[in-house]
């Protein structure tokens, strides 16, 4: 609308115009329809599992239909009788297998409406809203050596993952780092050495504590896995942690399509 060069030149600003409609379009559908039109699955709470000082798990069965999804995604909840908060969405990690008829999801209660959380009563009815996101070993399908990172709560969708290998024949060989910052922060370390490294896919899992081993770096993982080079990696934690490794894996010669990132701010 304003003098200057897309008002003078005619396509540049029908293309404008487009992205502001489109932009619009999308934002209706996201704050006014998808609580409506997206796809919602009733489900009733089961327990809520304290992890921890900060963590925990919620644990859904369906009333109606069950929501398949693949290890890793990601789903929307609203929980229709919170008070003050009916119609919030609020997005979480699944960390159980499509397998298991319950839907278990692992939250850091860091915000009002996850604080809360912990007080919910079993059979507390939840929508759940999806499922959502690429974040899946699928991804991989031609490699068959993959290297997992998870720092903190970002282990959660891979424990999804890990539970799915038990039931799967598709073998793998699966390099597993949990990052944390102590043995006390590792809330699910006991889950992983108990229950997933019995899978059919060899794992190999390592508890690393940055209190005692510091900072952990692509070069000294590129070192653990030499001489083998065909591997890729899924990596998930804050922004700066999993932008920072992934650049140090690029510079050891790792290509983009081989680094898959999932960045937990965006929740």
């Amino acid at each position: 609308m304003e003098p200057g060069t897309i008002a003078e030149f005619e396509p540049l600003r029908t293309w404008m115009v487009i992205l502001i409609l489109a932009g619009t379009v999308a934002w209706l559908y996201r704050v006014v329809l998808f609580s409506r039109l997206g796809p919602r699955y009733p489900y009733r709470l089961e327990m809520v599992v304290t992890r921890g000082s900060n963590i925990i798990d919620l644990v859904m069965r369906p009333t109606e239909r069950r929501m398949m999804y693949e290890p890793g995604t990601f789903v929307f909840l609203r929980v229709p009788h919170m008070e003050g908060q009916q119609k919030d969405l609020h997005p979480f990690s699944i960390s159980s297998t499509p397998v298991d008829r319950d839907l278990r999801v692992s939250i850091r209660t860091i915000g009002d409406f996850t604080r809360r959380l912990p007080a919910l009563e079993p059979g507390t009815h939840v929508d759940v809203y999806g499922p959502f996101g690429g974040f899946t070993p699928h991804r991989f399908a031609p490699f068959r050596r993959l290297v997992f990172i998870g720092a903190g709560i970002g282990i959660t969708p891979f424990l999804g993952m890990l539970a799915f290998e038990l039931s799967s024949h598709d073998f793998r060989r699966i390099w597993l780092y949990y990052v944390a910052r102590d043995e006390q922060d590792a809330v699910y370390d006991s889950e992983i050495r108990e229950s997933y490294l019995d899978a059919e896919s060899y794992i190999d899992y390592v508890l690393w504590t940055t209190a005692t081993r510091g900072r952990i770096t692509a070069a000294q993982i590129a070192a653990e896995l030499a001489p083998l080079e065909d591997y890729a990696v899924m990596l998930c934690g804050q922004v700066t942690f999993i932008s920072d490794l992934a650049r140090q894996f690029r510079a050891l010669g790792v290509s983009r399509d081989r680094i898959i990132t999932e960045e937990f701010e965006f929740r």
